[in-house]
């Protein structure tokens, strides 16, 4: 009951919250008013239709900015694996993690091309009217945009590029890992395995136990490498991701001659 009542409350609390909080921040400080002072009513009637249309190029710049740059992600991402003829099998990351990255950037590249749209169509109105934006809102919406690049930006790149370098691959000697925390490769020979488990269900966050397989390979060394996260996916579609897991962990356990042990439900993986 409560998580719906804070569902309700959050877009009518939350936003004019929010715009509290930048007006309070970033607060519009007009230092270059016109000649001829204008009121804000003045500005509303002559461009409140223009503001409710922005929403229309808004989002059909986001739609397409953040497919195609989810797109280029995964094309650059496939290729900047390591090509080896030695790989006898990969697992990447779901390639959805770079949604994420690409719809935030992708509100930022919307909101700028949206405004260069808006400068062509108003030429010279568009100073009056960025001006009835500010005076509408209180708020500096030029700081406000540089502030939510930084926020944005820096976060979705680091998120990216340690996806970009997070795989698990297999060769005949070797299980190669470069984890999604960490640069760099590590190899273990399958001699270093010293078991593997196959677990069948695991605890969600609301605490219910639910259908989610994953193994576990444990090394001689302390360390271990699972798949429960989806930082490795052995094929894109889930189900078929499922069955070839199943395909490369047969394959580790008959090179590394140990049996895959059976669980139905593990509280730590260290178990």
């Amino acid at each position: 009951m409560l998580v719906r009542i804070f569902e309700a409350m959050a877009v009518p609390v939350g936003v004019p919250l929010s715009l509290y909080l930048l007006a309070k921040l970033f607060p519009f400080k007009p230092d270059a008013l016109p000649k001829e002072s204008v009121s804000l009513d003045a500005l509303r009637s002559k461009y409140a239709k223009w503001d409710r249309a922005t929403l229309i190029p808004f989002f059909v710049f986001w739609g397409l900015g953040s497919y195609l740059l989810f797109q280029g992600l995964i094309w650059i991402f496939h290729h900047s694996l390591p090509q080896s003829h030695e790989n006898r099998y990969v697992m990447l990351p779901d390639q959805y993690f770079f949604a994420l990255p690409a719809m935030f950037i992708g509100i930022l590249l919307s909101a700028l091309s949206t405004d260069l749209l808006y400068r062509f169509l108003l030429r010279e109105n568009y100073a009056e009217y960025l001006l009835y934006g500010n005076m509408r809102f209180g708020i500096d919406g030029w700081k406000v945009i540089r502030l939510m690049s930084i926020l944005v930006v820096v976060p979705s790149m680091i998120f990216t590029l340690l996806a970009m370098d997070c795989y698990a691959r297999f060769t005949d000697n070797h299980l190669i890992t470069n984890r999604y925390w960490g640069f760099g490769e590590i190899a273990h020979n399958y001699g270093q395995i010293t078991k593997i488990k196959s677990v069948g269900f695991v605890e969600n966050l609301r605490g219910e136990i639910i259908k989610n397989p994953y193994h576990i390979v444990y090394f001689n060394d302390g360390s271990s490498w699972s798949t429960r996260n989806t930082f490795y996916r052995a094929d894109q579609e889930l189900k078929l991701s499922d069955e070839k897991e199943k395909q490369i962990l047969a394959f580790v356990a008959k090179k590394c001659s140990k049996q895959i042990e059976q669980y139905d439900f593990l509280k730590k993986e260290e178990d």
